[in-house]
C-alpha cells in the first residue's frame, strides 16, 4: 500500500509505465483486502488474554475496523474518482450533442 502511494505521488518523476504498475498493485491489495474481509468474518480471531480492559477491546475491535474500511476506501476511491469524471464528460457530451447547449463549448480552448 505503502508502494501504491508512492507510485501515485511521484508517478510523473518516475520512469514511463508506473501507472499500469500502480494499477496492479491496487487490484492486487483491492483483491487480498477483500478475501481478508470474508475470512475475517468466518474466522474469529484468538481471545485476548483476560486482563485486558474491556475499554481496551472495545478499542481495538473498533480500529480493526476502521482499519479494513480504510483499506477499501482507499482502493475504491479510485474507481468512484473514475466513475465520477466518466459521469462528468457524458454530462457535458450530452448538453452539447443532445441538448445542443453552449456549455461544452465554455471550456472549448479558443485559437
Amino acid at each position: 500500500m505503502i508502494a501504491n502511494l508512492a507510485i501515485g505521488l511521484l508517478h510523473e518523476s518516475l520512469l514511463r509505465g508506473t501507472i499500469p504498475l500502480r494499477m496492479a498493485i491496487g487490484l492486487t491489495v483491492l483483491a487480498l483486502t477483500v478475501g481478508r474481509i470474508l475470512w475475517r468474518l468466518g474466522h474469529r480471531p484468538p481471545p485476548l488474554p483476560a486482563e485486558v480492559p474491556t475499554w481496551v477491546r472495545g478499542s481495538a475491535h473498533a480500529l480493526h475496523m476502521l482499519l479494513y474500511g480504510l483499506m477499501l476506501a482507499m482502493r475504491l476511491s479510485d474507481w468512484a474518482m473514475l466513475a465520477l469524471v466518466a459521469i462528468h464528460v457524458a454530462a457535458a457530451l450530452r448538453y452539447h450533442y443532445l441538448l445542443r447547449d453552449a456549455v461544452l463549448a465554455r471550456i472549448a480552448v479558443r485559437a
